[in-house]
């Protein structure tokens, strides 16, 4: 159900919340790409692809990616969504993309393509839950600044200053903002709860990309950063659910 007047309350907290994260990676100041972070743990070629785990890994994202694209149209009756959802899932599949020409080669000139199309899906994904939780007006408003803003927050990075502290704010505060909204504005139950399981897979997926050298030291078939993506497209996953339990369809049939 949208809701057309701007819950003012939410969104203040929203501003607040907003500040507090960018004053808080203001004060630490200058965050630089660590040249360490291409370093992954599980380097194996296959069929003359290098990386091949890291690589492969990402096909699930562009199975998601192209079912949302096929599925939206029939699913979101509102033009508004449909145009969120379709740059989410366009977001998803260019993430396979990206990302999986990035493993074949790890540096920062490659990063860019993996990093872009995240910030397009990010950015989509909270502007649904915006215009879900607090206001489709909102919504409308705050989409083109939001991807812009995660836009610019990679190109800052790679050919501006080098800076990360703004691609860290696309990427937390999203984490920070969605999890408040969700618990502040229950609505479809089964949507809600879809909404929980991505964020507890990507939850998952961040963990296992800090331990992914443990991991891989212990299973040697997969590496912590493989499975990251497996976690990752399972967010996905759960998010795509999603947008179908929303459909006219299933809500008669429920």
């Amino acid at each position: 159900m949208n809701r057309k007047p701007a819950d003012q309350g939410k969104l203040k907290v929203l501003a607040l919340l907003a500040t507090l994260v960018a004053s808080a990676l203001f004060a630490y100041g200058f965050i630089g790409q660590d040249p360490a972070y291409h370093n992954f743990a599980d380097g194996r070629g296959f069929a003359g692809i290098p990386n091949f785990g890291d690589v492969l890994s990402n096909v699930p994202f562009l199975v998601v990616g192209i079912l949302g694209l096929i599925r939206t149209r029939h699913d979101v009756p509102s033009r508004s969504r449909q145009v969120y959802w379709y740059t989410f899932f366009a977001g998803v599949a260019l993430v396979a993309l990206g990302s999986g020409y990035y493993h074949t080669d790890p540096n920062d000139s490659t990063l860019l393509w993996d990093r872009l199309p995240m910030t397009i899906a990010f950015m989509a994904l909270f502007t649904l839950v915006i215009e879900e939780r607090v206001s489709a007006l909102a919504a409308r408003r705050l989409f083109p600044v939001l991807i812009t803003v995660g836009f610019a927050s990679v190109l800052i990075w790679r050919f501006g200053s080098g800076d990360l502290r703004l691609y860290g704010f696309v990427q937390f505060f999203p984490i920070l903002a969605i999890p408040f909204l969700v618990w502040t504005s229950p609505t479809n139950a089964r949507s809600t709860r879809l909404l929980w399981c991505a964020l507890g897979a990507y939850a998952a997926a961040k963990a296992l990309e800090a331990t992914d050298v443990v991991i891989f030291d212990h299973l040697r078939i997969a590496s912590g950063h493989t499975l990251k993506h497996l976690a990752a497209a399972l967010a996905t996953w759960f998010l795509y659910c999603m947008m179908r339990s929303q459909s006219p369809d299933s809500q008669l049939q429920s």
